[in-house]
């Protein structure tokens, strides 16, 4: 899916790709990650590492200015 995302206060366009175990252990853990449209730099990743009920871990590339 190609969306805009917001990284360390710049917006970008980019791939966003849900990453999902298969089978019955579906339904327990999944992660987003985003990569800009332009040439697939990693921009940033979203959710849980841990068991069900582990809080969301967000994970961004930082700008240098």
């Amino acid at each position: 899916k190609n969306e805009a995302v917001m990284v360390d206060g710049h917006c970008f366009e980019a791939w966003k790709v849900k990453i999902r175990l298969c089978g019955p252990l579906s339904i327990f853990w999944h992660a987003h990650y985003w990569y800009r449209f332009e040439d697939g730099l990693f921009l940033k990743y979203r959710g849980a590492n841990g068991p069900p009920g582990t809080p969301l871990t967000i994970v961004e590339l930082e700008i240098a200015s």
